[in-house]
């Protein structure tokens, strides 16, 4: 019960990061891998009604392998705005 517990708290926490993050940074992301994203969080939601921990931890992982990319997008993108404008020196 206690692994159920932490893997469903566990996809939560991953959920609630990731979908305002879709929203926010939907420009960095082509429609077809938004499409499998959300596919893989929808997934997600569904395996949690469950009563089986592996269940939802393979799900987080496929939501993980899906999502990978549009992490690194999110970070290229906010990098670039930090260092906008700025000279190499102001920033090393």
């Amino acid at each position: 019960k206690r692994m159920l517990l932490e893997a469903r708290t566990e996809a939560d926490r991953v959920l609630n990061a990731l979908e305002p993050a879709l929203e926010r940074d939907a420009d960095v992301l082509p429609p077809k891998d938004r499409e499998r994203i959300v596919k893989a969080a929808a997934n997600v939601r569904a395996v949690m009604k469950g009563d089986e921990h592996r269940p939802i931890l393979a799900a987080l992982e496929k939501l993980d392998a899906e999502s990978a990319e549009f992490a690194k997008q999110r970070m290229d993108k906010a990098i670039h705005a930090a260092v906008a404008g700025k000279r190499i020196d102001d920033v090393v």
